[in-house]
Parts: structure tokens; C-alpha cells; sequence
């Protein structure tokens, strides 16, 4: 019987394996021609075309909670190598044949290492006053004395110098600088600031001098320089410029010709996106300007409220002519740093009419941003004498548009003098920045009153009316009246029925 299962089992096995091996020889069969072509199976095809990148996704994308990192320009500081600061128009100064940029900037969040990557781009073509290199370098955090020493700041110093070329030609130049960093969290950052180059020191055009030369030779004089007017400088009536202000700028145009007046000057004002002119026209006419002097013209302009934080630009342009009536025009450019305006609504703080002394209650109170930029750092000190809160009530930041609450502890502890209990009169103080890191505070007073805790339970206890007193002791009176009525007339009818009850009934009975 084992040999008979034995040899059926290996009959058996021989049978299987024959199917198998067939299965096998036709799937190579099938395979085999696609391999010849040097294609892939459909499968792995799909599979490898689905692992390539998108080419219309543009690469990796920035993280979603990243896109609130952002640098900003310190506008109200002046810091070493600056005459202005950039809300009063900063203009890079030109010393040496170099000239010198000077770019603080802000983060508002912690950077990685602390370091941010900086480099500059000079531009293209013949006309540019910069030698051309490679400008890179890293900048790290760090505390600077601004204002000639009257304070401290720590920013993202850029600093560069530029070297210029011996043969520039007069005009603003912008320089575009690139600053790339990341927060701790890996979110990258990659923003360009321009800054513009004024170069007064330089040649004129190719142009010019070609007109000139021909206007030499015909009359048989030297060629000479035409003059050249630029914008030497700009000066606005507020420094902080917010959305819906309305602020008036000089604007200073300098005559850089040493040997050539000129004549029937027309400076004409555009306004860029979110700005409105305000004058009565966009031109001013002067009648001339002597070889390097300077004229001023002032023009009115108001912020739309619908206006983009950062900054603006108005274009300038002057038609004028020299002494022989050739006619000629330059251009430049006038920069204004705007600010979202801070619109904010404070709810009263909820605190209690009368406080024990010893109890501890919760203030609370909601604000709401009710301005087109984003809040930072709201806070709240509470203040008031015989109260004592456990610490500042931090709402923290508030996107336009939304609300935001916050609390705080405050324990009664008494007033000083000679009663500890009575009214007490307090201030609460609210504090935030806007999105170019300015500090506000609005003020908001309360009053509450601290009371002895003997004295809140006393008046918690109903009060003793005097006539519900009577009331309750005229029917206890009525209820004793009429129950000893009730006992006397008893005993009195008992009394009556024994004394008329015969005697001899009584015998009976016994």
C-alpha cells in the first residue's frame, strides 16, 4: 500500500509539472516580441510615465503655511551710510567712483541660521554706469546703533559698493537685489528689492553729443555739453504714509550743466497704481534754471484705501530747452512707501460691578481688524488700584477682517488708605503693530467697585420685612385665641352635661 501511494503521488507531481513549464513557455512566447522593439510592457510604462514631474506645475511649490514670510524694508531709520531714510526718499550716495547701497530689512519670523542669501543684478546694455561683477553674499542677523546712536535695531544690513564706470552717462539706474532665505520651519523665502542709482557726476548721451557736434559745426562753434536736469531729491509731509492719506511732495530738480542754463522748464507728474494726484494740474511751468542750481515744485497726491502696502511710484517728466532753443527731455522718479491703514475695534473688557476682596474674576474682550492688513501682537495691560492681574492678556495676531478674543485673571486685593473697600477707577491698554512693524495703543478706562466679603453675604441673605413680622405673629395670636376658645367651651358643655344628670341613674349605673 506505501509503494502504491508513493507512485501515485509522484505521477501526480510529474503531471503538474508538465502544466506548469507550458504556462511558462507561452508567457515568453507572448513577452518576447516586445522585448525585440525595445519597448515596455504597458504596465510598467504607465508606471514610469506617471513618476516623471508635471512640466506645467512649474516644478516644487512653495509651502501653503510659507506664504505669510516675507522681508520688509526699515523705512523710518537711518542707518550708517544713509543721509534719509527711505520714507524720506533714500537716495544711494555716490563716493569714489563707487556707489553705495545700504538695504536694512526685517523679517517677521525667525530665520534659519539666522542668515539670509543677497545678490545683485546691475542689468544689460551699453548705457550702464556699473562695472560689471558678480555681486553675492550672505547677511546675518544683527544689532545696529541708527539715528546717529540714539537707538538700536536688529535687522538684515545689505550693504554694497558698487564700482562705476569712468565713462557713465548721467541718469537713474535701477539695481535689483535678490534676498533668498529660509524660516525654521523650511519655508524658503525669494524677494526683489529695487533700488535706484542716480548718477550726476557723469557724461551726457550719445545722442546729445552727436546733436551737439552738428550743431557745432554748422555754426562754426565748440561743441558743449547740453544740459541735463534730474531728481536730486524728494521730501514728503508725513513720514508714515498709510492708506487714504494726503500728503503733498517736493520734489528738488537740479541743473547738473556747469556752463549751460536752461530754459522754458515743464515738469509734469504720473501717478502709478493706487495714487491720485490732488493739485489742481499735473504740471508746473518754470521760466528757467541757471547752470547747477536747483528748483523745487510741490504737487498734492492722496493714497486710494484700495492701495497696495509697499511701495509707489509716480513718474516725472521735464521738457525744456537750452539758450540756442534746442529742445530737449529726461525723466526720473519719485517713490513712496505706503502702509495699509490700522482700523481696529476694541469691545468693552467684561468685568464684574463689585469684586470681593481676595476673589479672583476672568476679564474678557474681543477685537476685531477691521482694516485691509494683517494685526501683529495684540495685547492688553490691564491697570487700576486695589486690582492685581495675572499677567497681560495676549490676543495675539488678527488677519483683515477677522476677530480675535483673549482673558485675563484679575484678583481684588484692596485699596490703600484707610478703607480698603470702595471705588475703583482702571485703565485698559491695548497695544499692536501693523505690517510695517509700527507700534499703536488705545486706551479704554473701567471702573468696579471692591466690596468686604462679610458684607456680600449679608446682602445675599433675604431681607427681614417688618410688617410680614406682625403679620406672621397676629396669626400665631388668632391660632392660640381660637384653640383656647375651642378647649374652654369643651370643658365648659362637660361641666353643663355632669351637673344635669340625675342621681339615681348615676346608682344604676353603679
Amino acid at each position: 500500500m506505501k509503494v502504491s501511494r508513493l507512485l501515485t503521488c509522484l505521477v501526480i507531481g510529474i503531471f503538474m509539472m508538465s502544466l506548469t513549464g507550458q504556462t511558462l513557455y507561452a508567457a515568453a512566447q507572448e513577452t518576447e516580441p516586445a522585448a525585440d522593439s525595445g519597448s515596455l510592457p504597458e504596465a510598467v510604462q504607465s508606471a514610469s510615465d506617471s513618476s516623471l514631474p508635471d512640466s506645467d506645475s512649474g516644478g516644487s511649490q512653495e509651502p501653503e503655511n510659507g506664504a505669510n514670510v516675507h522681508l520688509r524694508i526699515d523705512n523710518r531709520n537711518i542707518y550708517t551710510g544713509m543721509k534719509k531714510s527711505y520714507a524720506k526718499g533714500y537716495v544711494p550716495g555716490i563716493k569714489d567712483g563707487k556707489a553705495v547701497i545700504v538695504l536694512p530689512l526685517l523679517c517677521d519670523r525667525k530665520l534659519k541660521e539666522n542668515k539670509i542669501s543677497t545678490a545683485i543684478s546691475l542689468g544689460e546694455g551699453e548705457a550702464i554706469p556699473f562695472v560689471q561683477k558678480n555681486y553675492q553674499k550672505d547677511i546675518g542677523l544683527e544689532t545696529y546703533k541708527v539715528n546717529d546712536g540714539e537707538t538700536e535695531v536688529s535687522c538684515y544690513l545689505v550693504s554694497y559698493s558698487l564700482a562705476l564706470r569712468t565713462d557713465r552717462v548721467n541718469g537713474s539706474y535701477p539695481v535689483i537685489l535678490n534676498v533668498t532665505a529660509e524660516d525654521e520651519k523650511g519655508n524658503e523665502i525669494n524677494q526683489d528689492f529695487t533700488v535706484y542709482v542716480t548718477i550726476t557726476d557723469g557724461k551726457k548721451t550719445v545722442s546729445d553729443q552727436s546733436g551737439d557736434a552738428g550743431a557745432g559745426d554748422a555754426s562754426g562753434e565748440q561743441p558743449q555739453f547740453v544740459p541735463k536736469l534730474l531728481v536730486q531729491s524728494y521730501d514728503f509731509s508725513k513720514q508714515d504714509i498709510q492708506t487714504g492719506d494726503t500728503v503733498s511732495a517736493d520734489i528738488t530738480i537740479k541743473n547738473t550743466s556747469k556752463t549751460e542754463s536752461v530754459k522754458n522748464l515743464s515738469v509734469t507728474v504720473t501717478p502709478g497704481e493706487g495714487i491720485a494726484l490732488e493739485s489742481a494740474t499735473d504740471s508746473v511751468y518754470i521760466e528757467s534754471v541757471e547752470k547747477g542750481e536747483t528748483v523745487k515744485v510741490s504737487f498734492d497726491f492722496s493714497i486710494l484705501v484700495s492701495a497696495a502696502q509697499g511701495q509707489h511710484t509716480v513718474a516725472v517728466a521735464m521738457d525744456y530747452a537750452d539758450s540756442k532753443g534746442n529742445t530737449y527731455t529726461s525723466e526720473g522718479t519719485v517713490k513712496l512707501l505706503v502702509s495699509q491703514q490700522v482700523k481696529m475695534q476694541f469691545d468693552p473688557v467684561s468685568i464684574p460691578e463689585s469684586i470681593e476682596v481676595g476673589e479672583t474674576v476672568v476679564a474678557q474682550t474681543q477685537v476685531m481688524n477691521l482694516g485691509r492688513g494683517k494685526i501683529y501682537n495684540v495685547r492688553a495691560e490691564v491697570q487700576g488700584e486695589g486690582l492685581t492681574p495675572k499677567g497681560t492678556m495676549y490676543i495675539g495676531d488678527i488677519e483683515a477682517g477677522l476677530a480675535a478674543e483673549g482673558s485675563v485673571e484679575i484678583s481684588a486685593v484692596g485699596l490703600s488708605g484707610n478703607s480698603m473697600y470702595g471705588t475703583t477707577e482702571g485703565v485698559i491698554t491695548f497695544y499692536y503693530e501693523d505690517e510695517g512693524g509700527n507700534e499703536a495703543k488705545e486706551e479704554m478706562e473701567f471702573s468696579t467697585s471692591i466690596v468686604s466679603p462679610l458684607m456680600a453675604k449679608k446682602e445675599e441673605q433675604p431681607e427681614d420685612h417688618a410688617g410680614q413680622w406682625w403679620v406672621i405673629m397676629a396669626v400665631l395670636a388668632f391660632v392660640l385665641l381660637a384653640i383656647g376658645a375651642f378647649v374652654g367651651i369643651r370643658y365648659w358643655r362637660r361641666k353643663v352635661d355632669d351637673e344635669n344628670v340625675p342621681d339615681g341613674n348615676l346608682k344604676d349605673e353603679d
